[in-house]
């Protein structure tokens, strides 16, 4: 009976030390569990704050690109502001996360701006034959819904979607009227886009089409996001001076009038009037 009982106290005890043991274990699983979510979040909140730096990149350099074609030192100006402001943007986070969690993530960044876009037709020009634009094969093709040049017509000195001919046509007379003479840049052909991201990118339908422009080099925008490439937005010069300030009086003028034609501007370009605002 000693004996019983002495090896029922000791199963007792080693039952009271897995227990315990158990409850031990638990409690790490559970903090484990919680640092993991929290990294896991904090990764995922990384992530989304690097697309959208590639996306404001990508507008940014879609907008320098068109503007070139209306007042080159404007357009690249906000090129080397954004290529850098992403830079560093992108270096902090990359070494907030680390490279055990980033891996082979890491973009190209650097003080290289993009090329100097040679299309076929400034905005001001005739539209010419499409030679430099790639041949469509395969994976590479644009896609659907792509606005060519068979898509614009001229009003004024502006290339625009034909659905917006007659609106833009009334804003210009309305402006002359006021005393303002209109004039800049409008449709962009996305043929040189996509000719840059084929050099700057790569040649795949991703490289040309999804890659974001800060893993290009130099960084280089996704072709047919803009609304230039759309033909559905304005670079506008007054007296043949880029509009630059909200306080001038083209702006003022633009700001009161431009909706009632169906354009509206983007707040950190006062040149830039679109049909949705970006």
């Amino acid at each position: 009976m000693d004996e019983l009982s002495g090896a029922r106290h000791a199963a007792e005890r080693a039952a009271g030390v897995a227990r315990d043991a158990a409850v031990s274990a638990a409690e790490k699983d559970a903090a484990a569990k919680s640092e993991l979510d929290s990294l896991e979040a904090s990764v995922r909140a990384q992530e989304r704050l690097a697309a959208q730096i590639d996306q404001r990149l990508d507008s940014a350099l879609a907008e320098a690109a068109a503007l070139r074609e209306v007042d080159e030192r404007a357009a690249q100006a906000m090129e080397d502001e954004e290529v850098a402001l992403a830079g560093e943007s992108k270096a902090a986070l990359q070494g907030q996360e680390g490279d055990d969690v980033r891996g082979d993530r890491g973009v190209t960044t650097g003080a290289s701006s993009v090329s100097s876009v040679k299309g076929n037709a400034t905005s001001s020009g005739k539209p010419k034959a499409n030679s430099t634009a790639p041949k469509s094969s395969g994976s590479s093709s644009p896609p659907p819904g792509t606005v060519t040049w068979s898509d614009v017509t001229k009003v004024g000195s502006f290339w625009v979607h034909r659905s917006i001919a007659s609106n833009v046509q009334g804003l210009l007379s309305a402006a002359s009227a006021a005393g303002f003479n209109l004039t800049g840049g409008g449709f962009r052909d996305p043929a040189s886009q996509i000719a840059l991201r084929r050099a700057h990118c790569g040649t795949s339908y991703y490289d040309i089409y999804q890659r974001p422009a800060s893993q290009c080099s130099p960084p280089t925008a996704i072709p047919g996001r803009s609304m230039h490439e759309q033909g559905r937005a304005l670079d506008i010069k007054s007296g043949g001076v880029l509009i630059t300030s909200r306080s001038s009086a083209a702006f003022q003028w633009l700001a009161a009038n431009a909706a009632r034609y169906g354009f509206y501007n983007l707040p950190s370009e006062p040149w830039h009037w679109s049909t949705n605002g970006t």
